[in-house]
């Protein structure tokens, strides 16, 4: 079981196009509970989960071999158009919330989860005048909105319907109000017109990524 809660990743078979993506994604696990890594192909021996994109023959014959070598690497699969015959994949297009999904329920099932205490640097402040940051989430809490409920505003954008209405259903109970658009040239009018005290970016999206609009403001 690892000590830490920095996991290394051994790509298989990924295009190089789409490695770029993936590194974004990873770079989004800095301030998560589970941080992934990529490891160069020399040090593939070394890493602690391996992503095989099965719609690669050649790779997932590599990976086969690397096993058959006496690696035991668990592995988030990329299918080849259907669901593979396990519990860990993640489908294209590579989104953050996919990507980083897969690997944290590996993680949480085949690798202990993480079990390296937070330490003082690395939990996050409270918010001032808000309940600790730490404090127990209970059924009590979800329901009743924040005493100051309205006081600030999102915009949430995503071209996934069910994702929009998730997060709306998030942010009402945390007394959030929220705007929504579906495509970078939608968000910016909104950005231009309207004041937001958060934004919520999707990274993949049509037309410029959740980066460029991030840039962009």
């Amino acid at each position: 079981m690892k000590s830490d809660n920095s996991y290394t990743v051994a790509i298989f078979g990924i295009p190089e196009f789409e490695r770029g993506l993936v590194k974004r994604i990873f770079s989004l696990s800095e301030s998560r509970d589970n941080i992934y890594r990529i490891v160069d192909e020399s040090q593939h021996h070394t890493a602690d989960i391996a992503l095989v994109d099965q719609g690669n023959a050649a790779a997932a014959s590599d990976f086969k071999r690397f096993q058959s070598d006496g690696h035991e690497l668990p592995a988030v699969i990329i299918p080849n158009g259907t669901d593979p015959e396990t519990d860990f994949w993640v489908k294209r297009p590579f989104t953050a919330m996919r990507m980083l999904g897969a690997l944290d329920k590996l993680v949480e099932h085949q690798l202990g989860g993480v079990n390296r205490p937070r330490s003082k640097a690395q939990s996050p402040a409270p918010a001032p005048n808000r309940p600790e940051a730490d404090a127990p989430i209970t059924d009590d809490t979800v329901s009743r909105p924040a005493v100051a409920a309205g006081i600030y505003k999102a915009l949430v954008v995503d071209d996934s319907l069910p994702v929009r209405k998730q997060v709306n259903i998030a942010l009402r109970r945390a007394g959030i109000t929220a705007e929504f658009a579906e495509d970078a040239e939608s968000a910016l009018k909104l950005i231009e017109s309207r004041s937001y005290d958060i934004l919520f970016l999707d990274v993949v999206l049509p037309g410029k990524d959740g980066y460029e609009i991030c840039k962009a403001v």
